[in-house]
């Protein structure tokens, strides 16, 4: 089946299902493709649909971290991942307490991390859940919209996108922000594990 036409065909109707079930797996690179789809196909489906599925499915993803942080805490500190970024996240919670839930949205290959921290800490479901959908509210707009002007600055260069080369042109932008997605976060993270250091322990004083 020629992928065009089920783009054409059902991605508006499926349009908030496809991008909650993609964002619970990476909601990143989601709320940056919707944004682009939103942008090409006639007539647009309304940005803030995508925007509440992708952040309600960013939330599952958090709230997955979350609960192995609080059901495994003993295990997640012996891990190799949590020995290379853990003290990093421990520094910023310590410097920004609970905001730093928050704060942590903004810097690719933190975020996992930042879960299973405050799931080992026992924060409360309230605070968690107020952090995460004030962060990705503000996040997942910005980068939702970034797509979506993306896209129609491409078309105003290429000229518009037809109907027979839709399918191509998603995949095309799909390699295209994956991509800079994983350069950037590969880069955050090896920043934070090359000048990532523990709190300083108060009672040293």
């Amino acid at each position: 089946m020629d992928p065009s036409y089920l783009l054409h065909e059902y991605g508006l109707r499926y349009f908030p299902l496809v991008v909650f079930i993609c964002a619970v797996f990476e909601n990143d690179i989601t709320f940056i493709m919707a944004g682009i789809y939103a942008a090409t196909v006639r007539p647009h489906p309304h940005l803030l649909v995508g925007i509440v599925a992708g952040v309600l499915g960013a939330l599952c993803h958090d709230t997955f971290w979350f609960s192995i942080g609080h059901h495994r805490s003993s295990w997640i500190k012996t891990t190799k991942a949590w020995r290379k970024v853990g003290p990093q996240i421990e520094s910023w919670a310590a410097r920004f307490g609970h905001w730093e839930l928050f704060f942590c949205r903004f810097i690719p290959g933190t975020r996992n991390a930042s879960q299973l921290f405050w799931g080992v800490q026992r924060l409360k479901l309230w605070r968690f859940y107020s952090l995460e959908f004030l962060s990705l509210s503000i996040w997942g707009s910005m980068l939702m919209i970034l797509g979506y002007k993306f896209s129609q600055q491409a078309e105003s260069i290429i000229g518009k996108v037809r109907h027979k080369h839709l399918g191509r042109y998603m995949l095309m932008s799909l390699v295209i922000v994956a991509l800079l997605y994983y350069a950037v976060r590969a880069f955050t993270r090896h920043e934070i594990v090359k000048h990532g250091k523990p709190p300083a322990d108060p009672r040293a004083d």
